[in-house]
């Protein structure tokens, strides 16, 4: 059996640094702001008055000075007199409790908000938060399509733009319009950051993917792992560009090679990036069932279950291939145990659906 690099204190890692977080916006400040802010992904927020928004910038008027923020370099924006439900969902979806945002967000009547850029957070926020839930935990797919195609259309120099087409397209991978998905991913190419377009360029090659083009995508993939461009966030699309092909290779006859592949992803870098990881554990599963290594398989799913878990799509994948081959491996009582957290947990995936 394959050995997989373990270490136990990734998973303190991981389980503390998610304390820090579940608590870290717990109780956001109830009093209403003076000025607009941007955060940027560290130091002080700056303050001023926002006279300019974009898909692509934000300029902010402190005093006499005007300065212009790239969004791809924003990590959020608050406003002048915002109600504090918005406030506080606006966190929680930072922090992933999409269910206590959505919760606030119900609490606000958009016709006694004022300021237009108020009332585009709410809409997108709540948009935001009925698509990602409805993802995963079960709901109205086609109703979040709405909203955020509604957001979209009446506030189109919003600078939640691009996460929104972002959604768009995984609803429409969810509804099996693979078509529309691709026009979506494709806006992210059009981003005037070329971290974006790789990232957009990745979403396409996995929709190919998730349809069994599997030689299409795998062509996609390698072109994007073979990219000159290279920053931080772009190598980061590298790898998930590479984990991608290895799972095409287990497809096409080659899963040895991509377990090759995978196995140097997981020992050259930092199991921190629980999203990274889960995709690299679950890809080598699917190498590993193809070379026909159905324990070996079952270990690196179970990496994703037990340690990786963070990311609703992969942990939902995991939980229906470990469905399968507990079955396999006649653990009857296991296979159930893993098929009922996946309906409970993870009922709107597409990986649910497949279950029956």
């Amino acid at each position: 059996m394959t050995r997989f690099p373990i270490r136990f204190t990734t998973l303190a890692a991981v389980l503390s640094a998610a304390a820090f977080f579940s608590t870290a916006f717990e109780t956001p400040v109830a009093c209403a702001q003076t000025s607009d802010q941007v955060f940027g992904s560290k130091g002080a927020p700056a303050r001023g008055e926002i006279i300019r928004m974009t898909k692509a910038e934000i300029v902010l008027k402190t005093r006499s000075i005007e300065r212009s923020y790239q969004v791809n370099e924003v990590k959020k924006v608050t406003f002048k007199g915002e109600p504090k439900e918005l406030s506080r969902a606006r966190d929680y979806v930072l922090t992933g409790r999409l269910e206590d945002a959505a919760e606030e967000l119900k609490k606000l009547t958009a016709a006694k908000i004022e300021r237009d850029y108020v009332k585009q957070d709410i809409a997108y926020y709540t948009a935001y938060c009925n698509g990602k839930i409805s993802l995963s935990g079960g709901g109205d797919k086609a109703a979040a399509v709405t909203a955020m195609l509604d957001f979209i259309k009446s506030a189109r120099d919003s600078y939640h733009f691009y996460e929104a087409v972002e959604v768009m397209g995984d609803l429409a991978v969810a509804l099996d319009n693979y078509e529309k998905a691709t026009l979506y991913y494709q806006q992210l190419g059009k981003a005037p950051w070329p971290d974006l377009q790789m990232r957009g360029a990745v979403l396409v090659a996995r929709t190919l993917q998730s349809q069994g083009k599997f030689a299409e995508a795998l062509q996609s993939y390698q072109k994007l792992a073979g990219s000159k461009i290279d920053t931080p966030e772009a190598n980061r699309q590298k790898l998930f560009a590479r984990i991608g092909a290895a799972a095409c290779l287990a497809e096409t006859g080659k899963a040895a090679e991509g377990v090759k592949i995978v196995e140097e992803i997981i020992a050259k870098n930092d199991p921190q990036d629980t999203q990274l990881f889960a995709r690299c554990y679950n890809a080598l599963g699917d190498c590993q069932r193809k070379v026909g290594k159905p324990k070996d398989a079952l270990l690196a799913y179970l990496h994703t279950d037990l340690l990786f878990s963070a990311d609703g799509e992969t942990h939902a994948e995991a939980l229906y291939r470990l469905s399968l081959l507990w079955g396999e491996l006649k653990k009857s009582d296991r296979a159930v145990s893993a098929r009922s957290l996946l309906r409970s947990r993870y009922s709107g995936s597409a990986w649910a659906k497949k279950e029956g």
